[in-house]
C-alpha cells in the first residue's frame, strides 16, 4: 500500500507541473520582453575638449551592461567604458552610441554639440595711412582653448590682402581722403571665429591741373600753364589750429599737395582761395582763338578795302572781328556820313593771320531800328568771311564786299518787373545804372559757354533800365556767321551801390550785377526772367547784417540764406577794403573766396585791425559747372546775382582777436595783378558779353 501511494503522489506532481507549464504564468511572460536602452542626457552642449558623462539604462535584461562607442569614430572624440565622453578639439555635432551587452542589436544614442569659443583680438589697427604708401597691420589674437588661428579679410578696399598675420594695403588716390572699411576675421582650428571691424582714412594728395582750352576754328586745343613758380597750397584745421602744406607746381600745368586729410580745406592759388573738399581740381580756363599766333613786327600793315556798305549813318557801327586770333575792333569813328565804302591802311602789330589755320576776318555793319519801346542795334549788312595769310613786314589786302544776309527773327519779351522787384536786394541805397539785352553769336562751339568776345547780332542801343514788363514783338536781324556758331541771348542789369569811407565826404559807386545768358531764345509765352536773385538775410557773427557794424574779431562769420529765385551752384565772396582817398572814397578787392556752402568764416589774416571792409556775395547758377572741382569753366546756361553788404569796421577788434590763420591764404592776399600765372584768374571778366571801349578807333 505504501508503494502504491508514493507512485500516485509522483504522478499527480508530474501532471501538475505539466499543466502549469502548458497554461503559462506571470514570471514566464516577463522573461520574454525585448531588451531596451535609454541614454541620458539625450542632448548636450560642451566646449571642445570638455567632457560629459552619459548614463545608459538597460531594460528587460538580467545583464544591464553596455558598451560605448562614437558614431563618428575617433573624429568624434573619446568615451570611456563608464560613459565619460570627451569632445574633440573641433567644433561640431557628434553622436554617442550605447550597445547592450545582453543583446548587441539593441542600441541607443545621444547627440553632443561641441562649441569652439571665439578668439579674442589683442591687436589694434593703426589709423594712420598715406596715399601710395604701404599700410601694414600685424594681426594678433588668442584662442581660449589654445588652437591655431588663421586670419582672413572678409571685406576691405581693393588691393588690401592678408598674408599670415600681416595685413597690407597701398591706398590709391581714389581711396585716400575717404573712409575705407575693413572686416578682418580670425578663425581657430577648433572652429571659433571673431571679427574685427575698423576704418582707415588715409591722408591724400590733392592733385590738380591748369590746362587751358583754346576754342579755335580747327577745334579745341589745350595748352598747360607753367606752375613751376606759382604758389599753390592748402590750409586745413587740425583740431583748433591751422596746418598749411605747400604744393609743387610743374611746367606741364600739374600740381600736387601731399598730406591732406579728409574734409574741407582752403586751397590757395594766385587768384584767391577755395573752400573745398575735392581731391582733384581743374583750374584750367577757356579762351577764344588759337594760342600759337605770332605777333607781327614793325612794318606790317593791313590794307582794308570794304565796299557796298549801306549809306553810313552817324549811329551805325562797323565791327571788324577775327575770333581765331581773338581780335575785335570798332572802326565806326573812321567812316563819314553817307559813305558806302571804306578803305584804310592799318599799321598792324597784332597776331599774323594764317588762312591755313582757320583765321578769317568778319566785317559787319550794325544799324538802328525801333521795336516796341526800345531802340535796337542789329546786323544789317556784312561781308563774307575774309581768309587771308599775312607776310610779316609787308602789307596785306583785306577786301570785302557787303551783301545780303540770312535773316533771323526772335520774339523779344522781358519780365522787367521781376528784375526790378529784387534790385533793392543788391545793397544799401542801390540804384540801377543800366540794363542791356542782346542776342550774340558764340564762335565755334557751344560746349564751353561764352568764351572770349562774342559778336553782336542784336542789342539794345538805349540802355535805360527796364523796370516794367515789356513785349518788344518780333525783331529781325542778319546773321552772317557760320551755322556752327551758337546764337545766345544775354541780359544784364548793372547796379551801383554807394559806399562812403570814414573821413571822406564823397562816396564811391561799387558795381553789382544781375546777369543771365542762355541758348534758349525768349518767346511771347516764355519771356526773359531772373534765373537767380541775390542772397538774403546776411548775418555777421549771427546778427542781421543790415547796417554798418563793428567787428570784435578779425575772422567774422558770414551766413546767408539762399536766393528766393534759383538754385545756386556756388558762391563767390569777395572781400573789399574801403578807404578814404583825400575827400573821396576808394575801394580795392582783397581776396576772392569761393564756396558751395551758405556760410563762410573769413580766414584769419585777411582782415586787418583799424580798417573798413565790405563783402560782395555773388550767387551763381551754372548747372553743369562744379565749383568744388572746376571753378573757372563756363557753360550755358549761366546766371549770377550780386549782393554787397554794409561796411564792417575792425577798429574795435582787439589784438587778442588776431589768431594765426591759414598761411596758404596769406601767400595770395593782395597780390598784384600779373604777379603769378593765370591759374584761376577770378578777376578776369565774368563770362558775359560787354562792349569794350573805343580808343583811337580800335577796340581794347
Amino acid at each position: 500500500m505504501m508503494r502504491y501511494g508514493r507512485a500516485i503522489t509522483c504522478v499527480l506532481s508530474l501532471v501538475l507541473v505539466i499543466w502549469m507549464s502548458g497554461c503559462g504564468g506571470k514570471g514566464s511572460q516577463s522573461s520574454k520582453l525585448p531588451v531596451s536602452i535609454q541614454v541620458t542626457p539625450g542632448t548636450s552642449t560642451v566646449t571642445v575638449g570638455q567632457s560629459q558623462t552619459f548614463i545608459a539604462t538597460v531594460s528587460n535584461a538580467a545583464n544591464t551592461a553596455v558598451s560605448w562607442s562614437l558614431q563618428e569614430g575617433a573624429a568624434g572624440g573619446t568615451i570611456t567604458a563608464a560613459g565619460m565622453y570627451t569632445a574633440p578639439m573641433k567644433a561640431g555635432t557628434y553622436h554617442v552610441v550605447a550597445s547592450s551587452v545582453a543583446d548587441s542589436t539593441k542600441t541607443a544614442g545621444a547627440s553632443v554639440t561641441a562649441n569652439a569659443p571665439a578668439p579674442a583680438f589683442t591687436s589694434t589697427a593703426p589709423t594712420a595711412a598715406n596715399e601710395d604708401v604701404v599700410y601694414t597691420y600685424s594681426l594678433a589674437a588668442t584662442d581660449p582653448v589654445k588652437t591655431a588661428i588663421t586670419f582672413t579679410l572678409a571685406s576691405g578696399p581693393a588691393s588690401a590682402s592678408i598674408t599670415g598675420n600681416i595685413l597690407t594695403w597701398t591706398p590709391t588716390h581714389g581711396q585716400a581722403r575717404v573712409t575705407n572699411a575693413f572686416d578682418v576675421q580670425a578663425k581657430t582650428s577648433a572652429g571659433g571665429s571673431a571679427d574685427q571691424k575698423f576704418t582707415v582714412t588715409p591722408l591724400g594728395t590733392v592733385r590738380g591741373t591748369a590746362i587751358d582750352t583754346y576754342v579755335t576754328a580747327s577745334g579745341n586745343v589745350t595748352a598747360p600753364e607753367d606752375l613751376s613758380t606759382a604758389y599753390i597750397g592748402v590750409s586745413f584745421l587740425d583740431g583748433s589750429s591751422w596746418t598749411t602744406v605747400q604744393g609743387v607746381g610743374k611746367p606741364d600745368g600739374t600740381f600736387s599737395i601731399p598730406g591732406v586729410p579728409t574734409g574741407n580745406y582752403w586751397l590757395a592759388i594766385p587768384s584767391g582761395g577755395y573752400w573745398t573738399s575735392a581731391s582733384d581740381i581743374d583750374l584750367g580756363q577757356d579762351f577764344l582763338g588759337r594760342h600759337d599766333a605770332v605777333l607781327a613786327s614793325n612794318g606790317t600793315s593791313l590794307s582794308l578795302n570794304i565796299l557796298d556798305l549801306a549809306a553810313w549813318q552817324t549811329d551805325d557801327t562797323l565791327d571788324i572781328f577775327n575770333p581765331n586770333l581773338n581780335q575785335d575792333f570798332d572802326w565806326s569813328d573812321n567812316i563819314n556820313p553817307a559813305d558806302t565804302s571804306f578803305a584804310s591802311v592799318w599799321d598792324w602789330t597784332g597776331p599774323l593771320s594764317d588762312a591755313a589755320k582757320g583765321d578769317a576776318w568778319y566785317v559787319t555793319q550794325m544799324r538802328t531800328q525801333t521795336a516796341g519801346s526800345a531802340s535796337w542795334r542789329y546786323v544789317a549788312k556784312a561781308a563774307p568771311a575774309i581768309a587771308i595769310t599775312q607776310a610779316d613786314g609787308s602789307s596785306t589786302n583785306v577786301p570785302g564786299n557787303f551783301g545780303t544776309l540770312p535773316q533771323e527773327t526772335t520774339h523779344m519779351a522781358v519780365q522787367g518787373s521781376k528784375f526790378a522787384a529784387v534790385l533793392s536786394n543788391f545793397g544799401q541805397n542801390a540804384s540801377v545804372h543800366s540794363s542791356t539785352i542782346g542776342i550774340y553769336s558764340q564762335p565755334y562751339s557751344v560746349a564751353k559757354g561764352v568764351v572770349g568776345q562774342a559778336e553782336d547780332l542784336l542789342e539794345t542801343r538805349d540802355q535805360t533800365p527796364l523796370m516794367q514788363d515789356a513785349d518788344f514783338g518780333d525783331i529781325t536781324f542778319g546773321n552772317p556767321f557760320p551755322a556752327s556758331w551758337s546764337p545766345f541771348v544775354g541780359l544784364s542789369y548793372e547796379i551801383n551801390v554807394p559806399f562812403t569811407a570814414s573821413g571822406a565826404s564823397a562816396s564811391v559807386d561799387v558795381p553789382a550785377e544781375l546777369y543771365l545768358n542762355t541758348t534758349q531764345m525768349p518767346t511771347k509765352d516764355t519771356p526773359l526772367a531772373p534765373a537767380i536773385t541775390p542772397v538774403l538775410n546776411i548775418k555777421l557773427n549771427g546778427a542781421l547784417f543790415a547796417q554798418t557794424r563793428a567787428a570784435a574779431t578779425l575772422s567774422p562769420t558770414l551766413t546767408w540764406d539762399p536766393p528766393a529765385t534759383g538754385v545756386p551752384t556756388g558762391y563767390r565772396v569777395t572781400v573789399y577794403q574801403l578807404s578814404a582817398v583825400g575827400s573821396t572814397s576808394g575801394y580795392q578787392p582783397v581776396l576772392d573766396l569761393f564756396t558751395k556752402d551758405h556760410s563762410m568764416v573769413i580766414p584769419d589774416g585777411v582782415l586787418l585791425g583799424g580798417n573798413e571792409y565790405f563783402f560782395g556775395i555773388r550767387a551763381y547758377q551754372i548747372p553743369s559747372v562744379d565749383f568744388t572741382t572746376a571753378p573757372y569753366h563756363a557753360a550755358f546756361p549761366w546766371a549770377h546775382a550780386d549782393m554787397l553788404t554794409p561796411v564792417v569796421s575792425t577798429s574795435a577788434a582787439s589784438g587778442s582777436a588776431v589768431r594765426t590763420g591759414p598761411a596758404a591764404l596769406r601767400n595770395v592776399i593782395r597780390r598784384q595783378i600779373g604777379e603769378a600765372p593765370r591759374a584761376g584768374n577770378a578777376r578776369r571778366p565774368d563770362q558775359r558779353t560787354q562792349r569794350p571801349a573805343t580808343v583811337g578807333g580800335t577796340r581794347n
